[in-house]
């Protein structure tokens, strides 16, 4: 929490889920935990096209970007589920930690002001072998 007490929406979500949310530069990062049941699929509500063409456009600009996917996550938590709007980065090749970390907050910072209020989206990376992801999402962006 900030020295004020407020939280963000997306770290008082975490904290709805079970997950301690761990502040970054541009945004908060969770990560699920192994025994929480997950379901994905396409989402009901896409985001506008300008979001999306800004992540294909940021996503070009970004040699380890090989393919973004639009999913809907929702996530098990104490009983209850959580939906999340998510775009999973596919990369190619071998990428380090500190890369991953760089290329999604690059993501999300290129479409910060272009969302509706309310609106959010998350951001997962996701490796080749996640077909079952790939299969129940949205191709937005691949590298020609």
């Amino acid at each position: 929490m900030r020295p004020a007490g407020r939280i963000t929406r997306a770290e008082f979500a975490a904290l709805a889920q079970g997950a301690i949310p761990a502040p970054t530069n541009t945004g908060v990062e969770f990560k699920l935990h192994a025994s929480q049941q997950v379901a994905i699929g396409v989402p009901a509500k896409k985001p506008r096209a300008e979001v999306l063409e800004r992540l294909s456009e940021m996503a070009a600009s970004m040699a380890e970007v090989k393919e973004l996917y639009l999913f809907q996550l929702a996530a098990q938590a104490d009983g209850a589920w959580s939906s999340h709007t998510v775009i999973g980065v596919n990369l190619a090749g071998a990428v380090s930690e500190d890369q991953k970390k760089q290329i999604v907050q690059g993501l999300g910072r290129s479409v910060q002001g272009k969302l509706d209020p309310g609106e959010s989206l998350d951001f997962t990376v996701i490796s080749n072998n996640s077909e079952q992801i790939k299969k129940s999402a949205i191709l937005v962006f691949q590298r020609g």
